[in-house]
């Protein structure tokens, strides 16, 4: 389709401000997946391991080898928590409103929050 179209100057801000609301929650949303990434990271020295002697197993059909890679994971593969950041990505989206404990979280200074202890439930 070719050609072209009129709009009207109100038409044309309101477009303007809807692609720069955009672009901000864009960067926002980038900005929260940087800030989890940085939570967290791998131990995966047991793991590598585990999997160097899977490697070096002859005669292993497919399912095996998915088999035991599964069973390596489950067994060595570790998820490190940085709660450093964990809390202060916390901070920055908890819902305020939620409930007093919340609303303090939220108001928090870096000081309140890094003697704020974070522990990982079962």
């Amino acid at each position: 389709m070719e050609g072209t179209a009129t709009i009207s100057l109100d038409t044309l801000d309101e477009l303007r401000k809807k692609a720069e609301e955009a672009e901000t929650e864009k960067k926002r949303s980038d900005w929260f997946v940087k800030k989890l990434m940085n939570c967290y990271g791998f131990d995966t020295e047991a793991y590598d391991k585990a999997l160097k002697e899977i490697d070096n197993k002859r005669n292993l059909t497919d399912k095996q080898c998915s088999k035991l890679v599964r069973e390596a994971m489950a067994k060595h593969l570790k998820i490190v928590i940085d709660p450093e950041e964990l809390k202060e990505l916390i901070q920055e989206y908890i819902d305020e409103e939620a409930s007093d404990e919340h609303l303090d979280i939220a108001k928090a200074s870096q000081k309140e929050l890094k003697q704020i202890q974070v522990v990982l439930k079962e």
